[in-house]
């Protein structure tokens, strides 16, 4: 994809051995979505696990339509805070800016994770 589009972003996050711990990403239409629609991020990663016993995360924002507009993809080896803080990491250095404000489901990795890596974003809890 990078090939074929210079501004995709992908990231992977590999363990001592060389393996797969998490990955990141973006398409342009993603990037350029974000760029609208960042005041109020959604992180769900309330999905099932895959048969690889990863977890996936979307990124969710809402468009001047009310609508939802995927913004981003991730897949986490575990749901520790290490994994979602390297998440966001990449999220940041791909959009160039951390969300206004996050909403997510009450897991307390995720809680700390924004806590301790994005300080000036609000975070809320979704019900």
């Amino acid at each position: 994809m990078k090939d074929i589009n210079p501004n995709f972003f992908y990231a992977v996050n590999l363990d001592k051995e060389c393996k797969f711990r998490s990955a990141v990403w973006v398409d342009t239409k993603c990037r350029m979505s974000y760029e609208y629609y960042e005041d109020v991020l959604s992180v769900d990663s309330t999905y099932s696990t895959n048969r690889h016993g990863l977890l996936s995360a979307w990124f969710v924002g809402v468009n001047h339509h009310g609508k939802s507009t995927l913004l981003g993809c991730a897949l986490l080896g575990n749901e520790e805070i290490p994994s979602y803080e390297w998440v966001f990491s990449q999220w940041v250095k791909c959009m160039g800016n951390a969300p206004q404000r996050i909403i997510t489901d009450q897991c307390r990795s995720i809680f700390r994770a924004i806590r301790n890596l994005l300080p000036d974003t609000r975070h809320r809890w979704c019900i």
